[in-house]
């Protein structure tokens, strides 16, 4: 399906998310903390890739929840393969991770990850969720800060064509966790007010 979107059109339609960057991630005890303070927390993982970094100490703070649910399920993290995971953190939001699966480093194109906000908006929604986190983890999801800015852009651009065609949609705020250093290119990412793409494909990872 192709649509003829026009994403100001839609900011302007339905102003309904709020975006909040937060800085995370880091040598402090505290680093994770703010990771908790959304209900559905979204993680990404590419196909035969190890468990390092943030993503290994999310999974050990979360008493190591995330690699029994990935085992239990035969989770392979091919690309729009994904798994929804209950966890539980006294006094704070968070209540879900949605792990989903990028396919092999090739994969990583714009068009896949505008699929991934797709189904990480959509979820949310589904969930009755009004808060969606969404880690931009070192050295995960880009190869530089130009592509963190069109990543950002994307994102924006897909919460407000999914809001604007998701009746009774909960979500009300999206936030984006990044290191300090990449804290300023996701800020410019989100402020890009045109449309990326020349026409939308709706692009999906998953049926």
């Amino acid at each position: 399906m192709t649509l003829q979107c026009d994403r100001c059109a839609y900011m302007r339609e339905q102003p309904k998310t709020t975006f909040t960057v937060e800085t995370a991630f880091g040598r402090k005890a505290n680093a994770l903390q703010p990771l908790f303070s959304v209900e559905l927390l979204v993680l990404t993982k590419q196909q035969h890739s190890r468990l390092a970094g943030p993503f290994a100490h999310l999974d050990e703070a979360l008493g190591g929840a995330l690699t029994a649910a990935m085992d239990r399920e035969d989770f392979n993290a091919a690309l729009g393969e994904h798994l929804i995971v209950d966890v539980n953190v006294p006094d704070q939001p968070l209540r879900r991770v949605l792990i989903v699966g990028m396919g092999i480093p090739e994969q990583g194109i714009r068009p896949n990850f505008c699929g991934m906000y797709r189904l990480a908006i959509d979820i949310a929604n589904q969930l009755g969720f009004k808060t969606l986190g969404i880690p931009v983890l070192p050295g995960r999801l880009t190869a530089d800060f130009m592509n963190i800015k069109g990543m950002l852009a994307v994102l924006q651009c897909r919460a407000a064509e999914r809001l604007s065609k998701t009746p009774g949609a909960t979500l009300k705020e999206i936030k984006v966790f990044c290191a300090a250093q990449a804290r300023r290119h996701v800020e410019e990412g989100l402020k890009i007010d045109h449309q990326l793409c020349v026409v939308c494909r709706d692009p999906r990872i998953c049926s």
